[in-house]
C-alpha cells in the first residue's frame, strides 16, 4: 500500500539502519490496517516500536509508536494496547 510505504519512509529518514517486520494486514475497530514492528538507531540510540496505517475513505490513518530499546520488552504490550484503543468517530 502506497500509505504504509510512505508512513514506514519517514521513520527510515530519521533512522537510516532502519529494519522491520513483514507487513501484515488486520482490522482495527472495524477498518483494514497494515502493521509491522521496527528497530532502528536515533542518536539518542536503540528504538523500537509499531506502525499502523489505514484509511477511512479519504483520511489516511497513521499510529506510530517509538520507545528506547531498554524500556520496549517492559512496556510493549502496554504501550501498543493504548494504541489499540483507536476509536472512529
Amino acid at each position: 500500500e502506497v500509505h504504509f510505504k510512505s508512513a514506514l519512509s519517514k521513520i527510515h529518514f530519521m533512522m537510516p539502519d532502519l529494519k522491520n517486520s513483514e507487513p501484515e494486514t488486520g482490522n482495527l475497530q472495524g477498518m483494514a490496517f497494515v502493521r509491522t514492528y521496527w528497530n532502528g538507531s536515533t542518536k539518542d540510540g536503540a528504538a523500537r516500536g509499531f506502525l499502523y496505517v489505514g484509511h477511512d475513505g479519504k483520511q489516511v490513518i497513521e499510529i506510530i509508536g517509538a520507545m528506547p530499546e531498554t524500556y520496549y520488552e517492559t512496556y510493549r504490550q502496554l504501550f501498543e494496547a493504548s494504541a489499540l484503543t483507536f476509536r472512529k468517530k
